[in-house]
């Protein structure tokens, strides 16, 4: 057949080879297995992937410990209402006990079952503050100081019900009574102020708890961001390294010199990278001299041919 021929035949061999150079599983270029392009590609999805997922968990069981912390935080903050609450009863019932000895001494029997009334309403506020914050979740140390200050609890609100019910009818055994009663106030409120402490404590641990947790998210997340960036980078760069060397240039510029010696331009110079014998364009570059040669070498046999 003639040139034209030849090289339609070289060129198809030549499109038929190309696509086996940077796809072909376990090609072998200079000594060295080849990745296939698909698989880089591949590879460097995935990596972004996994990246987006590790960040993904960071984040999420971030949230979810602070989302255990900020519970804690509003057990705590009704644990500290019911406490305060609790403190408020605590004065209120030596208000009561104080208030029935004036109305006593001031000769006002209404003013004193009034002031019955009140102390009731009050303790049982107080009983009910107390048991409230015992139902909740907290930690050992304020549920035992809760447990402990019950008996005294109770001592406290019957110490004043005893000196109210007796103020009326004897004054002066009521004012006898009154030093049990601050001693049964100064001891409850030693405890209560001890349980209050605690609750603030424990209030102030889950803040800091809090602020560590979305530290350390912080610290992971821009870490594993920094190194997923570093990680996609280089894949890119190896990609891009291996697909130029493979290739043995641009793609576009392989792209052109193919077209150019399919449509039979042949007396180009191909542009090679120094030492390149094995990429797609160094083959374009070979398949360009065979091709010339084999037109030269008909072309010198069909002029002796006309000189026969």
């Amino acid at each position: 057949r003639g040139a034209v021929g030849c090289l339609g035949d070289r060129i198809e061999r030549l499109s038929a080879w190309a696509p086996a150079l940077p796809d072909a599983p376990g090609a072998t270029i200079n000594g060295r297995t080849t990745v296939k392009f698909r698989t880089r590609l591949l590879l460097l999805a995935v990596s972004g992937l996994l990246a987006v997922v590790v960040l993904a968990i960071i984040g999420f069981v971030g949230e979810h410990r602070l989302i255990a912390v900020s519970a804690q935080q509003s057990v705590l903050a009704e644990v500290m209402r019911n406490q305060l609450e609790a403190d408020m009863m605590h004065d209120a019932l030596r208000g009561d006990v104080l208030g029935a000895l004036r109305a006593a001494s001031d000769g006002d029997p209404s003013a004193g079952v009034r002031i019955e009334e009140e102390l009731k309403e009050h303790a049982s506020w107080f009983r009910e503050r107390v048991a409230a914050n015992a139902a909740l979740p907290h930690g050992p140390e304020v549920e035992k100081a809760l447990a402990d200050v019950r008996p005294l609890l109770e001592r406290y609100i019957e110490s004043a019900e005893q000196v109210v019910a007796t103020t009326m009818e004897d004054y002066d055994g009521a004012r006898a009574q009154m030093p049990t009663f601050e001693n049964d106030f100064a001891a409850l409120e030693t405890q209560m102020q001890g349980i209050s402490d605690l609750i603030e404590q424990a209030d102030k641990s889950a803040l800091a708890a809090a602020g560590d947790i979305a530290a350390s998210v912080q610290r992971m997340q821009v870490a594993g961001a920094s190194l997923a960036t570093v990680l996609l980078l280089a894949l890119a760069l190896w990609i891009l390294r291996a697909s130029n060397s493979q290739l043995g240039g641009d793609p576009e510029y392989a792209s052109q010199v193919a077209q150019r010696i399919a449509a039979g331009d042949l007396g180009f110079a191909v542009q090679l990278g120094p030492r390149d014998r094995t990429s797609l364009l160094a083959n374009l570059h070979h398949t360009q001299g065979e091709l010339r040669r084999r037109i030269e070498a008909e072309r010198k046999v069909a002029r002796e041919n006309a000189q026969v």
